[in-house]
């Protein structure tokens, strides 16, 4: 994927120089109550798994400040099923990433990349029932809700409903 950018928004590899601030995010309330990750990351694990990175089944790219390419959080698809043209999309942000339309822009600049690049007719996202602005962002770029999977996600010891998106076409 080449650098995106638009309405102030990057969107580019993840570099070691990011690693502080991604694996700050990782520990962020918000981020780990609805960002379904992993693990939480230092800053010597964020950079390995960045060096990591292969692009064939899992993109993770930076949101970057367009201005000064500050760190703000990562966009990533995955479930990349390019027989079937399509896959599902994913965002987080740090706190001061939030709040100016970087997760809504990312996610257009990343669809509308995949719908080009790759001739992606179909996009999947799932956000917790809880996550309100995360149904809003995914709204914003064309998603429409099409149901709920009860007990989707595991968030510590409790088991979450997530709200399922779909997007066809551009």
């Amino acid at each position: 994927m080449d650098v995106l950018e638009g309405d102030g928004i990057r969107i580019r590899p993840l570099r070691d120089d990011d690693a502080e601030r991604f694996a700050a995010g990782t520990r962020d309330p918000d981020v780990r109550d609805h960002g379904g990750l992993p693990v939480e990351h230092t800053p010597a694990s964020a950079r390995a798994a960045f060096a990591a990175l292969d692009d064939k089944s899992f993109v993770l790219r930076a949101i970057a400040d367009a201005d000064d390419d500050a760190f703000l959080g990562t966009v990533v698809l995955f479930a990349i099923a390019r027989h079937e043209r399509r896959c599902e999309v994913g965002f987080w942000l740090i706190p001061e990433g939030r709040g100016r339309g970087a997760a809504s822009t990312a996610v257009r600049l990343v669809c509308d990349w995949a719908a080009g690049a790759w001739g992606m007719e179909r996009f999947d996202a799932h956000a917790d029932a809880d996550n309100p602005a995360s149904h809003a962002v995914l709204e914003r770029n064309g998603f429409e809700r099409e149901g709920v999977m009860r007990g989707y996600g595991l968030r510590g010891d409790e088991r979450v409903d997530a709200v399922v998106f779909g997007r066809l076409g551009l």
